[in-house]
């Protein structure tokens, strides 16, 4: 997709991926410990969602934003976990429609494609306005991400499209890094009201930060 640093200078570009790879690193190394799942594994996907907030910032960056927030788009909220399993999302954007007006998007990321974390991002859009799955992919390449999906579970891919979820394909790059391209986008879906305003209360500090609500408005 298109990405406003191909107008960087190869010297920008280097800075940028070298300060994403020590982010990712950073990210990893405070993964606290889980007693459901390898420390391994968690800070696995605590480098993989430094390179998914990196690439909702490119998805979502309008000129319309308001200019307060403008570079506060993504937020990665893995670690923050206030509620149970099927509401602790990993990462938030905002993407504003127009100058007042916002939705919300979810992302929830696994270092495998599997049903799990299929029925994790529907029960996203409960409150959410669309809902992404960001899914490792050991085989295949970014240009072929759709292919490579298919392959690896053609039936849980055709299921995630019909439940109207997005897919980010992240593929290995040098150094350690991720190249997360969209496979499928995902479709637009008006969250309930009740569930949506509950969202927006457990995630109160990101979504002031992200000048969703305002500082004083309450939970």
């Amino acid at each position: 997709f298109y990405s406003p640093r191909s107008f960087y200078s190869k010297d920008a570009i280097k800075n940028q991926r070298d300060a994403v790879i020590s982010e990712a690193n950073s990210a990893a190394a405070r993964t606290p410990d889980s007693i459901s799942e390898p420390r391994t594994n968690r800070q696995e996907e605590a480098r993989l969602c430094v390179y998914v907030k990196e690439t909702l910032d490119l998805l979502y960056d309008r000129e319309n934003s308001p200019e307060d927030v403008r570079k506060k788009i993504s937020f990665d909220v893995h670690n923050l976990r206030p509620e149970g399993v099927f509401r602790n999302v990993d990462l938030i954007a905002v993407d504003w429609v127009d100058g007042s007006s916002v939705e919300l998007v979810t992302v929830e990321a696994k270092l495998d494609f599997n049903p799990e974390c299929v029925q994790q991002a529907s029960f996203y859009q409960r409150f959410a306005h669309r809902s992404w799955i960001a899914v490792l992919l050991e085989k295949g390449k970014p240009d072929q991400a759709w292919q490579a999906l298919q392959s690896r579970d053609s039936s849980l891919f055709e299921h995630a499209v019909g439940l109207g979820l997005g897919i980010l394909a992240c593929f290995h790059g040098p150094n350690g890094s991720y190249r997360v391209v969209p496979a499928h986008w995902p479709r637009r879906i008006e969250p309930e009201a009740v569930e949506k305003k509950r969202f927006i209360s457990a995630y109160y500090d990101t979504f002031v930060a992200a000048g969703v609500v305002p500082k004083d408005s309450g939970r």
